[in-house]
């Protein structure tokens, strides 16, 4: 009798867990940037929700560089490298 209780009390206690939101979609942002070393890179991509967060992620990553240009790359479209059409 106890233990029947206990576990339809444990059960009242549990609750289903709700769908989790989905994430904004997040696209990918070029960079061409000039490290604190002199070092450049360009076609750096980063993701993010805009150019202004991937732009941040990229200061956290390169910290003291300076951003030459910023861009966003254009979607690819056709056959991925290594595949062959049908």
């Amino acid at each position: 009798m106890l233990y029947s209780s206990l576990r339809s009390r444990r059960h009242q206690a549990v609750s289903e867990p709700s769908s989790p939101a989905l994430p904004p979609p997040m696209a990918r942002f070029g960079f061409s940037i000039r490290t604190r070393s002199g070092v450049l890179i360009e076609n750096l991509a980063i993701p993010g929700v805009s150019a202004e967060e991937a732009e941040r992620k990229l200061r956290q990553i390169y910290m003291g560089c300076s951003v030459i240009a910023r861009f966003v790359p254009e979607a690819v479209v056709g056959v991925l490298p290594g595949r062959r059409q049908p």
